[in-house]
């Protein structure tokens, strides 16, 4: 439980140092100095300190109940502004809907398909969310092994999808990184 007093302490030390890309989008850059210890803590997970050398694709998904979108939009337009011109970005969202030329159009109708599957199992499972919660933690785990088979299984489908997308992303020179919950992977030119 956080006290309503330590809330406090934390909005206002975001009103005297306040961060640029959250809660209005300035600058973009984190904030400059961080009183508050918690604060400080986020600084360490804070991408806003390094910038691509190789281009970048930011894979995720813009209803993604635990990694939200505006994480990587606020990604996207700072590292837009400061990534040399041999490191371009591009973003994937895998909820959004496909066009005609989309490149990504089958991965985005596998990783439908593939969340689809995951929660007709949890409510065939006796789920009475829709399976929103099963598709939350599939999607956030990606290949961590889960007990009991019956459950595994469709979050095999979700992994073979993002996995999907990996591979499409890859060339022979790529490497991946999967430190957080959105995919970030580095394609060496």
């Amino acid at each position: 439980m956080i006290r309503n007093s330590y809330r406090l302490s934390y909005l206002e030390d975001a009103q005297s140092n306040p961060d640029g890309g959250w809660p209005t989008v300035t600058t973009g850059a984190a904030a400059a100095s961080r009183g508050l210890p918690w604060r400080r803590a986020l600084e360490i997970n804070d991408l806003r300190n390094w910038v691509p050398t190789a281009p970048v694709l930011l894979c995720g998904g813009d209803v993604d109940p635990l990694v939200f979108w505006l994480n990587t939009e606020l990604m996207q337009g700072y590292w837009a502004s400061r990534a040399p011109a041999s490191a371009p970005i591009s973003v994937l969202d895998l909820e959004s809907a496909a066009s005609s030329n989309d490149p990504y159009a089958s991965l985005k109708k596998d990783f439908a398909a593939a969340k689809d599957l995951v929660a007709a199992t949890a409510v065939a499972q006796g789920a009475t969310d829709g399976g929103a919660l099963a598709v939350a933690e599939e999607t956030q785990s990606l290949g961590k092994i889960r007990k009991g088979a019956a459950r595994r299984l469709p979050g095999i489908a979700l992994d073979a999808a993002i996995n999907s997308v990996i591979q499409a992303g890859r060339g022979a020179n790529t490497e991946s990184s999967t430190d957080c919950n959105e995919q970030i992977l580095h394609v060496n030119p």
